[in-house]
Parts: structure tokens; C-alpha cells; sequence
């Protein structure tokens, strides 16, 4: 949750900081009206350019409210005879620059404003925000300048100083949290259940911490402020050696208040930017997209489904999986789309779509099978693996995850139909297999398309998102998991090449070979290796036959053993396989299926 990082709270603490502190000189310095809003206006309109319209819409809603207090309290306190507001021609001139100026930015992001609600959503976890984003902002930004106007009063009120900082205590310490917290409880809590509002009090109360800091630091920087202009009216000496001393203070204090935000702004503004891709036209990437939208509405059957169940199916949508079939024989890109809604709706996401799609491809296999026509349903397999590889070239870390979930159904159902396959298609497939394992792209350009994608596609929060996870070492490990994930699909095809050359040997002497070695040079050129010990797969023979797996991700031979919970202390990878699909008798009666092969 991206509000409970760090790196949040630090920009919201700062950020508002700045701002209030800015809107108190806008409302009682000295100077012309126009410079000091107009420095206001420069630090909001900065955030622009990230673009943060969440966090500017809080800052301006938390400037207005300051400005307009202090403005009006600072009036009240005017010399006797002295007009309210006095506003001159130039005065006009200048107010009409800034309408302009904010008129043109208030019509230009249109669009954006409708996005917010997918942003909010993406943080909730469903495709509906449970409150509309400007409820929040104007919300957090009405808190904030409360805190602000508290903390200015603590510092430059006439009433005595005791009664200010006392007051300025309770109320941020005890009433602050109370009625922000009690607030939050009832508005969620009748909506969503008890459940709901307790979380959203405890993050409101989270919030009130970010603000209590907020309200120390103003008061900090405004008292050291007024301390070096009583220090400046006093003639003694030590007085002049403890105005250099506050104003060093207050110089360090302007720094953490400011370079922080700065730094985060620099960084946010200037996002990876998405690698350019010559779209193949015509792209059979979306011809398999249509194909996936005509096949939403029907049921594919399930993996234990009756054996004619699975036919009629493969016989119904014969003609449009043939056509998908045919678009992965051109060429093929994914389109990677930098919109909120293709992450905050993964269900509903392309590469989701392609999963469905792979599992009818892979039904129209088991049907061939049930046909004994086992080289066709090898090659409706191979078409389902070639999708799945075909996800792991160009697209987001997303869609290579799900393009491995679609090569390992299709490996399995290659592994488990491999004894009846034709000799000729089992060479086709190892050349194949060689060819789609090298074709991949390298998991660090993946990582490194996906965190470019994020920041393009979901904004100045999944920067901040991912620079806090670069500060904390969350990055590295997270690219330590994803590189152990993508050695296991190496084992994977390293597996199932083997495999096959396995059974090719045996169909050609009898027996299987003592070692690995033997496969080379007459049926593999050279032994696959485990990705993860560098060295040859574990191989060993069997009464039943052999055992062949890799060691896994810690590197431990663990006699073929892998628990289900990942991770674990046993991890070895392999197929394991299952009796060989049933024929459908000629008698036409129904035959059960056993469950599908699974590792």
C-alpha cells in the first residue's frame, strides 16, 4: 500500500511543509501579492510536470484555505482607516495573467480526471473506488492546512506562549486523532463493516503521525525565523553570535524541507521512458486478441471433462482456433498498453485473455490424442508453447508471467504424450524447443520494461513506489526471485528436450543410456544443462525406467522430492507424468480421464 512507505511519508511531510509555509508568506508577508503567489503557484505548478495531480489538488486545496485565513486575519489586525483590500489597475493586470494562467491548466488535463478513479481503485484492489478521489484529496488537504494554521498560531498568537504550546498539544495529540480517526471509522464502517472502517481509522491515524510531524517542523522553522529578528534588534554581542547560530539552523532546516521534495521531483518528472517497437504489420498478436474476445462467452471443458465433451468442443470452435493457430505462424509482438485499467483489472488484461485462448488450443490437442492422431495433437501443442514464449518477447513482466504458466501446461502435455508420439515429431520438437528457449527476451530487459511500464502506465506512484523499494534493497531481491523464477522455466525446457531425446534413444537401442552423455552427438548436440547448478540434470535409472529433474532453486540434489509450498527445503523441478490419455472406445460409451500431469 503505497500510503504506509516511507518514501510517502517523507514527500507528504515535506511537501505539505513547503506548502503551508509558502501560503503563510503569501498570506501575512511583505512584498507585492503577485511575487508571493506567484511563488506558490511555481511550487505547485512543479508537480505538474511529474504529472502528481493527486498531491497538487491537496496542495492547493490546503494553500486556499491558509491563504484565505491568514489573509483574513491579518486584515482584521490593520491600522484603523486602512482599506480592507486595496486593488489597482496593475493589481487587475496581474489577476488577470494568473486566470489565464490557471484557467489553461485547469482545461487542459481533462482526460486525467476521469483516470482518477482507476488510480484510487489500483490502490483499494477492485475495479470500483470505494470513495471518489476528490472526497480524499480535498479530505487530506482540509486536514492539512488545519495543522498548519495550528501551528502558526502556536508560534505567532498573542495569547501567552504556555496556552499556545499546551493547546497546539492537546489538540494534534488527542482531539486531532480522535476526530479524524472516529470520523473515518463511521464513514467506512457503514458502508463496508466494522472490519472496513477499523482499517481505515487505523490509516487515518497513520495519517494524523505524518501531520503531528508536519506541525513540528512548521513550528520549528517559523520560531526559529522570528528568534533571529528578535536577535537582530538586540545590540550585544552574544546576541550577534546566537543570530549566526539560528540562522544556520534555519538554513539546515530549509534544506530538509526542501531538498528532499526536490530530489523526488527530479526523480518522478523523468521517468525510463518505453522502448520504441516496430509493430509487424499485419501483427498476429491481435489476431489472436480477436480470436480470445470471440471466445469469452464459451465454456472450455475441464481437465477431467468426458473424453466427448472434449470433442464436441474442438469440433464447435474448430474453425476460429485454426485461425489463431495460423497467426502464430507470421509474425507476432505484444502490444504493451500504458493505461491504469490494463493492471488495476488483471482479469480483463490481453495476456489473460491469451491464457483462455491457450487452454482452448490445448483442448483441441487432448482431443487429437483422444482421436489417436497423437502428431496432430503434438502440433496444437507446440502452437499453445510458441504463444506462451511468444509473451515472454516484448511485454511487461506480466505477460511473461502468464506466457510461462501457458508453456508449462503445454510442456506437461508434450511430456505426458511423448511415448506416443511419431519419431519424426518428437526431432521436430527438439529443434523447436532449442529454438523457442533462445528466442526469449533476458529477464533483466523484462524487469526493466516492466518498471518503465509502471511508471508510464500508473504515475508518480509507482515511482515512489519504486524508489522506495531501491532505497530498502526490495529491487534486488525482488530481481533475485524473478531470476530463480526464470531459471525454472529454463529447466523446464531443458526437461522436456531431454525427455524426448530419452525416449528416442530407447526406441532406437532398447534401453535407456547410463548417462546423458550418450544422447550426444546422435539425438541432441549437446547435453541440456540445469540452470541452476551449471552442470548436467540429475539423472539416474530405475526399476520403472529413470528420474531426471533439476536441483531447484537452493541448489540441493534432493533425490527428486519437491514440496508444494514454495519455498521450501525440497525444490527439485521435473514432469511428472501420467498413464497416457484413454481412446474413446468404438462403442461410443463414455471413458473417465485421470487429472492432468502437474510438477
Amino acid at each position: 500500500m503505497i500510503f504506509s512507505l516511507p518514501i510517502f511519508a517523507v514527500l507528504s511531510v515535506t511537501t505539505m511543509s513547503v506548502t503551508g509555509l509558502l501560503a503563510i508568506w503569501v498570506g501575512l508577508g511583505r512584498g507585492h501579492w503577485f511575487a508571493r503567489t506567484a511563488a506558490l503557484a511555481g511550487w505547485l505548478a512543479a508537480w505538474l510536470v511529474v504529472p502528481a495531480y493527486e498531491l497538487v489538488a491537496v496542495m492547493v486545496v490546503e494553500s486556499v484555505i491558509v491563504v484565505g485565513v491568514t489573509t483574513l486575519v491579518h486584515r482584521r489586525a490593520r491600522p484603523v482607516g486602512e482599506p480592507f483590500v486595496r486593488f489597482s489597475l496593475k493589481d487587475l493586470l496581474f489577476f488577470t495573467v494568473m486566470a489565464a494562467i490557471f484557467f489553461s491548466l485547469a482545461g487542459a488535463p481533462r482526460t486525467v480526471w476521469t483516470t482518477w478513479g482507476w488510480v484510487y481503485a489500483l490502490h483499494q484492489g477492485s475495479d470500483k473506488p470505494s470513495v471518489s478521489p476528490w472526497c480524499v484529496c480535498l479530505a487530506q488537504g482540509v486536514l492539512g492546512a488545519a495543522v498548519v494554521l495550528i501551528a502558526t498560531w502556536a508560534v505567532l498568537g498573542k495569547a501567552k506562549r504556555w496556552k499556545r504550546v499546551v493547546l497546539s498539544l492537546l489538540f494534534l495529540l488527542l482531539a486531532y486523532p480522535g476526530v479524524v480517526a472516529a470520523t473515518a471509522w463511521l464513514f467506512y464502517g457503514k458502508r463496508y463493516g466494522c472490519g472496513a472502517g477499523l482499517e481505515a481509522a487505523m490509516e487515518f491515524v497513520w495519517w494524523t503521525g505524518v501531520y503531528l510531524v508536519t506541525a513540528v517542523l512548521i513550528m520549528g522553522w517559523l520560531g526559529l525565523l522570528a528568534g533571529r529578528r528578535r536577535l537582530s534588534e538586540t545590540p550585544r554581542g552574544d546576541a550577534r553570535r546566537l543570530r549566526h547560530f539560528v540562522s544556520v539552523a534555519l538554513a539546515v532546516l530549509t534544506a530538509v524541507l526542501v531538498v528532499p521534495p526536490a530530489g523526488l521531483l527530479w526523480t518522478m518528472a523523468a521517468p525510463a521512458p518505453m522502448e520504441e517497437v516496430d509493430l509487424p504489420e499485419p501483427n498476429g498478436y491481435d489476431v489472436l486478441l480477436r480470436v480470445a474476445e470471440d471466445l469469452e462467452g464459451c465454456t472450455i471443458p475441464r481437465d477431467n471433462a468426458n473424453p466427448r465433451e472434449i470433442q464436441a468442443f474442438s469440433s464447435k470452435y474448430a474453425d476460429p482456433l485454426r485461425k489463431a493457430k495460423a497467426a502464430l505462424e507470421t509474425e507476432c509482438q505484444v502490444v504493451v498498453v500504458c493505461t491504469p485499467e490494463y493492471w488495476a483489472i488483471a482479469q480483463h488484461s490481453p495476456s489473460q485473455k491469451l491464457r483462455r485462448l491457450a487452454r482452448a488450443m490445448e483442448m483441441m490437442g487432448r482431443a487429437k490424442m483422444i482421436e489417436e492422431d497423437p502428431a496432430a495433437a503434438a502440433d496444437w501443442y507446440l502452437a499453445t508453447l510458441e504463444m506462451g514464449a511468444m509473451l515472454a518477447r516484448g511485454g511487461t513482466y506480466w505477460d511473461r508471467h502468464v506466457g510461462s504458466g501457458i508453456e508449462y501446461s503445454a510442456m506437461a502435455r508434450l511430456c505426458h504424450d511423448r511415448d506416443e508420439l511419431p519419431s519424426s515429431v518428437r526431432r521436430h520438437l527438439i529443434e523447436r524447443l532449442i529454438v523457442l528457449a533462445r528466442s526469449k527476451d533476458s529477464i533483466d530487459q523484462c524487469l526493466d520494461r516492466e518498471k518503465a511500464w509502471q511508471c508510464n502506465a500508473l504515475g508518480w506512484k509507482a515511482s515512489l513506489w519504486l524508489i522506495d523499494e531501491e532505497c530498502g534493497g526490495g529491487d534486488q531481491e525482488w530481481r533475485e526471485t524473478t531470476h530463480a523464477y526464470d531459471k525454472k522455466e529454463a529447466a523446464w525446457y531443458s526437461i522436456l528436450i531431454t525427455e524426448l531425446a530419452l525416449v528416442e534413444y530407447y526406441a532406437k537401442h532398447g534401453a535407456y543410456p547410463a548417462e546423458l552423455e550418450k544422447l550426444t552427438p546422435d539425438f541432441l548436440d549437446e547435453a541440456p544443462r540445469d540452470p541452476f547448478s551449471q552442470g548436467p540434470l540429475v539423472y539416474r535409472l530405475t526399476e520403472k525406467g529413470y528420474r531426471l529433474y533439476s536441483v531447484g532453486r537452493n541448489g540441493v540434489d534432493d533425490k527428486g522430492e519437491c514440496e508444494e509450498k514454495y519455498p521450501s527445503e525440497a525444490d527439485d523441478i521435473f514432469f511428472d507424468t501420467a498413464p497416457a490419455l484413454p481412446v474413446l472406445p468404438a462403442s461410443g460409451g463414455a471413458v473417465g480421464m485421470g487429472p492432468p500431469p502437474s510438477s
